[in-house]
Order: C-alpha cells, then sequence, then structure tokens
C-alpha cells in the first residue's frame, strides 16, 4: 500500500489442484466481510508445496522470490 508503505501477500497451500481458483474466489470474499482493508492481501496465491528448511522452517525468501509450487491457471 502506497500510505502504508507494506503489502500483504497471501500464500494458501492446497492438498489438490481441482478448485483452486473457486477456493480463493471464497476466501476473497471472506476476507473483504471480516478484515479491515488496510489488512487485507493484495494477492493470493494458492501453491501445493511450502519450500522448508530441514528442520521445518518456512523458506520465506523462496516464496517471496516465485520459488514454490503453484496452479500455472491464476
Amino acid at each position: 500500500h502506497d500510505f502504508y508503505g507494506e503489502s500483504y501477500i497471501g500464500f494458501i497451500k492446497f492438498k489438490n489442484k481441482s478448485n483452486t481458483e473457486e477456493q480463493v474466489d471464497l476466501l476473497q470474499i471472506w476476507l473483504l466481510d471480516n478484515i479491515i482493508n488496510y489488512k487485507l492481501p493484495e494477492k493470493i496465491i494458492p501453491i501445493f508445496k511450502i519450500p522448508k528448511t530441514s528442520s521445518g522452517k518456512i523458506l520465506k525468501k523462496q516464496l517471496l522470490e516465485g520459488k514454490y509450487q503453484y496452479n500455472e491457471r491464476l
């Protein structure tokens, strides 16, 4: 956001690749109804595998660099 200086990106992990577009749409509707505007994510990216270290920590840098398995139709 220009005013607040940061923006949010939501990474949502799905178990399978069916109905991801529909689920993302439903999530966006829910977020609009339940989250204040300045906390809404600018993007919601469906992913199917979260990059993690050997100890199980999420590799946030790889997510931000686009190194994740996602649905290419979205």
